[in-house]
């Protein structure tokens, strides 16, 4: 099965390789901002399990240092409307 609960869940894992983070080190990095995420969370975004809510993205960015179009970044827009569908959550 596909795990496709955000779009940006393989560019968060290369934006924290990156810096050179581990997620453990992210998730701390994180709840400085007032982010309750754990290590479990940020591995299950990285692989799609986990939807990222636009909290999540803010405090991630701010823990990163980056904007959050970076986890936007080289993303293609979905060709089909039931991939779109699948990506957005859209019933």
């Amino acid at each position: 099965m596909k795990n496709n609960r955000n779009i940006s869940g393989r560019l968060l894992g290369n934006l924290r390789r990156s810096k050179g983070f581990t997620q453990d080190q992210l998730a701390a990095r994180a709840k400085f901002y007032g982010s309750k995420l754990d290590r479990e969370q940020i591995a299950k975004m990285e692989t799609g399990i986990r939807g990222m809510s636009d909290r999540d993205l803010w405090h991630l960015s701010l823990a990163l240092e980056v904007g959050i179009a970076s986890f936007f970044e080289g993303l293609k827009p979905a060709c089909r409307l039931r991939d779109l569908r699948a990506a957005f959550y859209i019933a």
